[in-house]
């Protein structure tokens, strides 16, 4: 379930109150029909732009792979994170105009194309956040657009402000709709085109209407973590990621002033090649009774985490092959150990480090032992169910929402659900764990107890 965000408030002037004969007639008909306009917009946008059905959500992104690789086409794949990070402003709006030249040439219903032109216009914001002279950016930004057909010939400083603002606009409703849509809000801009006119004339008013009425919104019962297609993260990455000296939050802070950072993560690394995990087939050994534990984290692991998920949705992504996680089993993918998973991994372990030591003292193990285990990242699809040969396994979430997981006896081939919370530690001895819907990330880490 997203982080719930406090509750926005609109300043009101006194005189939106006044009753209409006592305000000019002029302006009370053009405010008026500024009001209708929009009213016209969103409904049109709810009612025909915006997914529907468990179907308009499929047509574009049906699973975590078609998530992955839409990330992989908009962040300038020809090109490393270093180099990205290594290049001039000139230089990477040179870089996004070829590339968007390249994704116009397209015939794809998925429309990557509006997601990158959004990343690119908020690119000229962070440009002038750091200093760059807002004249040489629009000069920069208006050369990269004019390889955009849908850009129009409207291209001079006072349009590009507005259009700047239109997309600053365009993440905040996306960012509004979290609360209901979870991390697919992201996906919304791949399902309208010409994004940015919808929000060329936002106001106060249209974000109140808008809260209004997103309640009508279809929710989707398939979970994807689509996170990392969020615009932020897009100018993240086209920025070089972490090479760029630049954190997410900053990027984020631009965009969504005291908003904190949902998660999301990334890295890279070598592991045992066989681990103790099965995944659910008619030859697996049965399970014996199933037993589980759950140990929460603290504040430095829940930061560590968001790079790492960061790290597996997108710089895996970007610098593997796009075959990449490997496949183990039906339904079941490995990242490996990135970099930044390890770190999570461990930062988990020492924030509980008393607990886990008592609690591993009776598993006949130390806590050394428990940070050297030969853990592994992850991702199990609808009908895969993994679980510990023997020993038993602890399990850390890559998600920064709780999720609805199947616990399975095979013994007594009954299931229980159980709700994971995005900051505890799971410790399954018995059980197998599969996802209700979608998919679930997660690091698994087996135990070997000694002899």
């Amino acid at each position: 379930m997203a982080t719930e965000q406090p509750p926005e408030f609109v300043v009101i002037k006194p005189v939106d109150f006044e009753s209409t004969q006592h305000r000019p007639h002029a302006s009370s008909t053009a405010s008026a029909q500024k009001v209708r306009r929009w009213e016209s917009i969103v409904e049109n946008l709810l009612t025909k732009k915006l997914p529907r059905t468990e179907r308009d959500w499929d047509r574009i992104l049906r699973t975590q792979d078609d998530v992955n690789r839409i990330l992989h086409q908009i962040v300038l794949p020809h090109l490393s994170p270093t180099e990205k990070a290594a290049l001039s402003w000139r230089g990477r709006f040179d870089e996004c105009s070829k590339h968007l030249k390249l994704l116009a040439q397209g015939k794809s219903e998925e429309n990557p194309i509006e997601l990158f032109r959004l990343a690119v216009i908020a690119l000229s914001e962070v440009a002038i956040k750091e200093d760059i002279p807002s004249d040489e950016v629009y000069q920069y930004l208006r050369l990269c657009l004019r390889n955009y057909p849908k850009s129009g010939k409207q291209l001079g400083d006072e349009s590009l402000r507005k259009t700047v603002k239109a997309v600053r606009e365009g993440i905040r409703f996306v960012e509004g709709f979290t609360d209901i849509l979870g991390p697919r809000s992201n996906e919304l801009p791949l399902h309208v085109k010409s994004w940015t006119t919808v929000f060329h004339d936002y106001t106060a008013e249209c974000g109140v209407y808008i809260a209004q009425q997103k309640h009508r919104v279809y929710r989707p019962e398939k979970a994807l973590q689509s996170g990392c297609l969020s615009v932020i993260n897009v100018v993240y990455l086209l920025l070089g990621g972490g090479y760029s000296g630049r954190s997410p939050q900053k990027i984020r802070d631009i965009f969504l002033p005291n908003n904190t950072l949902d998660c999301q993560s990334w890295s890279s690394s070598i592991f045992p090649p066989r681990l103790p995990l099965q995944s659910c087939n008619p030859s697996s050994p049965a399970p014996r009774r199933g037993s589980d534990e759950l140990f929460s984290f603290g504040n430095r692991a829940v930061e560590l985490k968001r790079a790492a998920i960061c790290d597996i949705l997108t710089d895996v992504i970007i610098s593997r092959p796009i075959s990449c996680p490997v496949q183990k089993a039906h339904g079941l993918y490995s990242f490996g150990l990135p970099l930044a998973s390890k770190e999570y991994f461990d930062a988990a372990l020492i924030d509980q480090s008393v607990k886990l030591e008592h609690w591993a003292s009776k598993q006949g193990i130390t806590l050394e032992t428990l940070r050297n285990l030969p853990a592994e990242a992850f991702r199990s699809e609808v009908g895969t169910a993994t679980w510990p040969t023997s020993g038993g396994a602890l399990l850390l979430p890559l998600t920064n929402e709780a999720v609805d997981v199947k616990l399975l006896d095979r013994d007594t081939g009954t299931a229980r659900r159980r709700v994971w919370h995005p900051n505890h530690i799971m410790y399954l001895e018995h059980e197998g764990l599969a996802a209700i819907n979608g998919s679930i990330h997660y690091i698994y880490a087996p135990l070997q107890r000694p002899v």
